[in-house]
């Protein structure tokens, strides 16, 4: 109850903030700076929200996907060091850092719409998650070979069932359809992410949905829980003592709550916000991190250690909504 009382008194505050920083930015377009030319084959949109240097786990993403032929355009809402000029990336967006990934996705669709009109597959993802090295080359291929319109790592039971939007992959008889074509002009980009979850990752999924498009799951709901049934260790929470893991895990987001189960089943993409989102302990991440390849381990705990220092200097209202789910 306490919770619901802080929502209600914090929501006009942040549909202010919201309001003004829209307003701020009103009619500021993204543009590339610079772009190679586009060859065919399929393109994937990376949203980013980096500055200074890349992250290694990002830059070893864009690899795989240059590896497997793949076009790829770069959207930063923060200022990469040299332009961007270092990413191994085929066109580099810098945009204002507002509307969070769906912002950025609008944007590159955009532009993805002039470079590439005619291409065969769409793959959208942003930089959320730690990318495993190991098993990215396997897991880009099954994007691009997926047989079906809509291709998703994994899938949500949160709020509605919906296929989540941190790794989507699309045909391009999906990307020309008007029905995607009009979701994204009419998308309204927000930072406040009650309204980026809702009106964007879930009414993107359930539009697609009506429009009768096949879809797959790489991880779905069915075979996370059967996986975590047999067996629990790979739950992350109390409900792994209580008996109840695998019920819990896909009861709400299994992306942050089933990270283990996820990698045990070939998605090599581990949540950054699990502390927030999962409130998982240090000795949960730490158990988390004990399954990634060694190389892989260093960099995933300095990144978590990072996220842990800045997130104690939000200021007070994001403090205080993401206590209740507004932040």
């Amino acid at each position: 109850m306490r919770r619901w009382v802080m929502r209600l008194l914090l929501l006009p505050a942040f549909l202010l903030r919201d309001l003004w920083r829209r307003l701020r930015g009103a009619g500021q377009d993204a543009v590339p700076l610079w772009q190679d030319p586009y060859p065919g084959g399929p393109v994937a949109m990376v949203a980013l929200y980096q500055s200074g240097r890349a992250r290694p786990d990002t830059l070893a993403l864009m690899l795989a996907l240059r590896r497997q032929g793949v076009y790829v355009v770069a959207v930063n809402a923060g200022a990469l060091d040299s332009a961007g000029v270092r990413l191994p990336v085929d066109c580099y967006v810098e945009r204002r850092n507002f509307g969070r990934d769906f912002g950025s996705y609008r944007c590159g669709i955009r532009l993805v719409r002039k470079i590439a009109p005619e291409l065969d597959r769409l793959i959208l993802l942003n930089d959320s998650v730690f990318c495993v090295s190991s098993g990215l080359d396997p897991f880009v291929r099954r994007l691009l070979d997926s047989p079906a319109d809509i291709c998703s790592a994994t899938e949500s039971a949160e709020v509605l069932p919906h296929q989540t939007s941190f790794c989507l992959s699309f045909s391009g008889s999906c990307v020309r359809h008007p029905s995607f074509r009009r979701f994204w002009d009419r998308y309204l980009p927000s930072d406040f992410r009650p309204a980026t979850v809702l009106l964007g990752e879930i009414a993107l999924s359930r539009r697609m949905q009506r429009t009768g498009f096949s879809r797959e799951t790489i991880a779905d709901l069915d075979v996370v829980r059967r996986t975590v049934a047999e067996r629990p260790e790979l739950a992350t929470g109390s409900a792994v003592q209580s008996g109840q893991a695998a019920d819990w895990c896909v009861a709400g987001n299994m992306t942050h709550r089933a990270p283990a189960a996820l990698l045990e089943l070939g998605v090599p993409l581990v949540k950054l916000d699990l502390a927030e989102r999962a409130a998982l302990d240090e000795s949960s991440l730490e158990g988390v991190g004990a399954r990634l390849p060694e190389e892989d381990r260093l960099a995933f705990a300095e990144i978590m250690e990072q996220r842990r220092q800045n997130l104690g200097r939000p200021n007070r209202l994001d403090r205080l909504g993401a206590l209740c789910g507004l932040a």
